[in-house]
């Protein structure tokens, strides 16, 4: 049971590093996107999902995988969105663009493959 709450909460602590990273870049949060953001990002949800899916079952291992799939699809088009709107003079980013970029590329992937793993039905196809 440990596993899974420190799981969960590793996990939390990595889209928390994402959402920070968003909000830094926008300019929505005080303060400028730092190296650490970046690396713990990624980092933390793999880990997270790594102690999770030792202490956890089958099915919590779907819903888990499915839940953080969902959210790092909603950050990475949350990152577009910034991208989109920067381009379009409607936002002015504080830092550079590269953390929206990573945001997009890296929770786009995760958030893609999480989704994907989940979507099938029969474990042996």
């Amino acid at each position: 049971m440990i596993l899974i709450i420190a799981g969960m909460f590793m996990m939390s602590l990595g889209l928390f590093a994402g959402a920070a990273l968003l909000l830094t870049s926008t300019g929505l949060l005080g303060g400028t996107p730092h190296l650490g953001l970046w690396a713990l990002f990624p980092l933390l949800s793999l880990a997270g999902f790594v102690l999770f899916a030792i202490g956890g079952q089958l099915q919590q291992i779907r819903s888990m995988v499915m839940t953080a799939a969902c959210l790092n699809l909603l950050l990475a088009g949350a990152a577009a969105v910034a991208l989109v709107m920067a381009g379009a003079s409607m936002l002015e980013l504080r830092a550079s663009s590269g953390g929206l970029w990573y945001l997009l590329c890296i929770g786009g992937l995760i958030g893609s493959f999480g989704a994907a793993a989940t979507h099938r039905d029969d474990p042996k196809a």
